[in-house]
């Protein structure tokens, strides 16, 4: 059996587990396609019965306030922590990678054989890719603030 097609049998098995669900005929999965075509009841999402997606309101039912008091004393408030970061470091970590480390020692290899132009185009590039990655940092940092405020 191929690596792959063992893999997805056991995403099967896993999904056979936590659904309750049963397939028919497991090597016909791969190969009719994926989909068991010409086996009944080989995927209920391609059989021709219908699924009963009804909804029976009595059976919804939330968390007493006795629970809710109990889990809130628990564990506190259901919120994102509130994590501070120096804007000095922010900018440091643009600077740290595999990408800017290749850009630096492309630096100090133009600068150890003297071709200085070269060494200026790729410091700028450093610098253009450190400062454009710190501001996208600060607009993402921006967005989660306001999301934090809803």
């Amino acid at each position: 059996m191929w690596g792959v097609e063992r893999f997805f049998l056991k995403i099967l098995d896993i999904y056979q587990e936590q659904h309750n669900f049963i397939f028919s005929n497991r090597s016909s999965f791969f190969k009719m396609g994926g989909h068991g075509h010409g086996e009944e009841g080989a995927n209920p999402l391609h059989s021709s019965e219908k699924l009963d997606l009804s909804f029976n309101p009595e059976e919804r039912q939330g968390l007493t306030t006795e629970e809710v008091e109990e889990l809130y004393q628990k564990w506190g408030y259901n919120e994102l922590p509130e994590i501070k970061v120096s804007l000095w470091w922010l900018l440091f970590i643009q600077f740290t990678g595999t990408m800017p480390y290749m850009l630096e020692l492309a630096c100090i290899i133009a600068v150890a054989v003297g071709d200085y132009p070269d060494f200026g185009i790729i410091l700028g590039m450093l610098f253009a890719n450190g400062f454009l990655g710190f501001h996208e940092q600060l607009k993402a940092a921006e967005s989660l603030v306001s999301i934090h405020v809803i």
